[in-house]
């Protein structure tokens, strides 16, 4: 069998369509086979079990290429986030939502426009597969060292623009003043054009000596005091910070994980009373991370979900 993976372009790392990215990587090895890119010269000589097409233009993939594709390379499965018309072409279409998170499995789904129906669809959920050092108390003494100069501090970031930045800043000022607490804000931007224009934004910050910018957070996730995002995705990220028992903080959406704290980007003061909720309430914080973390051991691995696709292929 051979299946062709369909994606948006913007393929953004640590997100929902990426960890199927990794599913389908992990999978093709599993069978003696590859994953390549179907702009691959070779794509048709090399024994690609996995073909990836990013593409955001559905009518045409569907009317004009599709078919052809299916043809040269011998696709016999689908795993899209688009619905397919042509799908009695191939053997089984699996599709998928560019962005989910739940509390039930649910990795590919349907709502499908009218008067289209999917059939041999499979439900799925994230896997847990973002592995987290644990937490080391010596760890957690030279990061704050480095970083917030020996204090607590919530980890952020966005998939978002400068203006994004600015609004979490906002939620930290509003915490920073009802709270009146030695708590720092870091900053995750992985963006230089971005960090660039909120470092010069912070000169004139209020509370810019307790605001901190990293490229790279990853490692800095054991040891916040939450992690914050903006965006309404429930990332590989936050997946780690659930397994290292650390509670997060998420705009709200219409999905709901267990251990997680929302709030509304549109009231700039909501952010700033959840940040307050988590620290004022210890009793609330070890609920919180429980859950979470409870959740995030319930999840299967990469290898398990591998094993249930080929079933499913199969």
């Amino acid at each position: 069998m051979n299946v062709l993976f369909l994606h948006h372009p913007s393929l953004q790392p640590h997100t929902f369509e990426a960890h199927i990215q990794v599913l389908l990587q992990q999978w093709a090895m599993s069978t003696n086979g590859l994953y390549g890119s179907i702009n691959d010269k070779q794509a048709s000589t090399q024994p690609y079990r996995v073909l990836s097409m990013a593409t955001n233009d559905g009518w045409l993939l569907q009317q004009v290429k599709l078919p052809a594709i299916i043809k040269k390379h011998h696709i016999t499965h689908i795993v899209t986030p688009f619905a397919i018309k042509k799908a009695s072409l191939v053997q089984r279409v699996i599709i998928y939502r560019k962005d989910v998170t739940t509390d039930t499995p649910c990795l590919f789904e349907t709502p499908l426009p009218a008067g289209i129906t999917a059939t041999n669809t499979q439900l799925w959920s994230p896997a847990n597969h973002l592995i987290c050092k644990p937490y080391a108390w010596e760890t957690a003494e030279q990061i704050r060292l480095n970083y917030t100069n020996g204090h607590l501090f919530f980890l952020a970031y966005s998939h978002g623009d400068a203006t994004a930045y600015i609004a979490l800043l906002k939620g930290f000022s509003g915490f920073k003043k009802w709270q009146h607490s030695s708590m720092y804000l870091i900053l995750w931007i992985s963006d230089t054009n971005i960090a660039t224009i909120i470092t010069e934004k912070l000169i004139t910050y209020k509370y810019r000596d307790s605001v901190a910018i990293v490229t790279d957070g990853e490692a800095l996730i054991p040891y916040a005091y939450a992690v914050i995002s903006d965006g309404n995705t429930f990332t590989a990220r936050l997946h780690a910070a659930l397994a290292a028992k650390v509670p997060v903080l998420q705009q709200e959406h219409e999905y709901i994980v267990p251990g997680v704290t929302y709030y509304n980007t549109h009231e700039q003061t909501t952010l700033a009373k959840q940040m307050i909720y988590l620290y004022k309430s210890e009793l609330q914080l070890t609920a919180f991370t429980s859950a979470g973390y409870n959740y995030n051991s319930s999840l299967p691995t990469i290898a398990q979900q591998v094993q249930a696709f080929d079933s499913f292929l199969s």
